[in-house]
């Protein structure tokens, strides 16, 4: 008989812990909240809530004061935790994806503002959130752009060349009310021999319309401003 300890698997009745997350939380508290108020037992409310009570009372011990004590009590509240969402949403859409200053950027601003009381500041955590965000945004650009293109308006582009860019000519057009630049690469002989029946402005929709033609020849009627990459202030009228 071998002395060998018996080895029990236990691993057929272990379930995973369940994860929540902060509106979950929240969520989960203002249910035992909302039953406690009405009368009911703490042990009937977290039934009713689906939550055990030791998890209830790991959620409830106070950590140590960060903010405000209101400020604090705020956020743990189902409006609070979307309060919270919206303006890390904002801060990664204004920081990094129009200012594109980076992810360290907003783990920077979540620390001075002392928003990393509540929002996890780390580098890893805000990586993976501005991951998912960029998912969403471009997600949400395939859905619409076909239903935009055919629903907005046309809109008049003035064309010009574009030098100023590292990998060889372009043709760049100005929107005239919003001011992007939409460029599409072009060869070195850009000015052949224009049919007289083109002479008069490219029309086509504020977004992609350079790239879904690519025309080899330009057309600009009148006298237009155009901006190099360097930004605004290096700027010179251009007439083809």
């Amino acid at each position: 008989m071998s002395d060998a300890p018996a080895c029990v698997d236990s691993s057929a009745d272990r379930r995973p812990t369940p994860i929540h997350d902060r509106l979950d939380r929240a969520k989960h508290r203002h249910a035992v909240a909302q039953a406690r108020q009405d009368g009911q037992s703490q042990r009937a409310a977290v039934i009713g809530a689906g939550v055990a009570r030791s998890t209830l009372r790991h959620w409830n011990a106070s950590p140590a004061p960060l903010a405000p004590a209101a400020l604090s009590a705020f956020v743990e509240t189902p409006e609070g935790v979307v309060w919270l969402r919206r303006i890390l949403v904002a801060a990664h859409w204004s920081i990094g994806e129009q200012g594109g200053a980076g992810v360290r950027v907003v783990c920077d601003f979540l620390e001075r503002s002392g928003l990393s009381a509540f929002i996890g500041a780390s580098y890893g955590t805000q990586q993976a959130f501005q991951t998912e965000l960029e998912e969403r945004i471009v997600t949400a650009a395939a859905e619409l752009r076909g239903t935009l293109a055919q629903a907005m308006p046309h809109r008049l582009l003035s064309i010009a060349e574009d030098e100023t860019w590292k990998d060889g000519m372009r043709l760049v057009g100005i929107d005239l009310v919003r001011i992007p630049r939409h460029s599409a690469t072009c060869s070195t002989d850009i000015r052949p021999a224009i049919p007289p029946a083109f002479g008069h402005p490219f029309h086509g929709h504020s977004a992609g319309a350079v790239g879904a033609k690519r025309r080899r020849w330009v057309i600009v009627t009148r006298r237009v401003r155009s901006a190099s990459t360097s930004g605004r202030g290096v700027c010179a009228s251009t007439r083809l």
